[in-house]
């Protein structure tokens, strides 16, 4: 796909219109952060790291359909997921 500032560039570029705005910069570790904090840089934005677990396919551990957060806030893709007819998660 991209190299971490190769991907930065291209997100920069799509996102130019919030240069300098009060828009903030989240980045998942471990590479989202590096690109979280190029694109944050280039375009002048706060940026923060948001910490979630992945929740994965059960025969893909690196395709997920969801993420859960520190606090327990879930988030989870329902047209995925109910297209390979995974349990909901509540």
């Amino acid at each position: 796909m991209f190299r971490s500032r190769d991907a930065a560039a291209v997100l920069a570029t799509l996102l130019a219109d919030h240069r300098d705005s009060d828009a903030l910069v989240l980045g998942i570790p471990a590479v989202g952060v590096p690109v979280a904090t190029r694109l944050a840089t280039d375009l002048g934005l706060s940026l923060n790291v948001l910490v979630v677990s992945k929740i994965t396919l059960p025969w893909n551990p690196e395709a997920g359909y969801g993420a859960i957060a520190a606090d327990g806030t879930r988030k989870i893709n329902d047209s995925l997921a109910n297209k390979v007819e995974l349990k909901k998660i509540r």
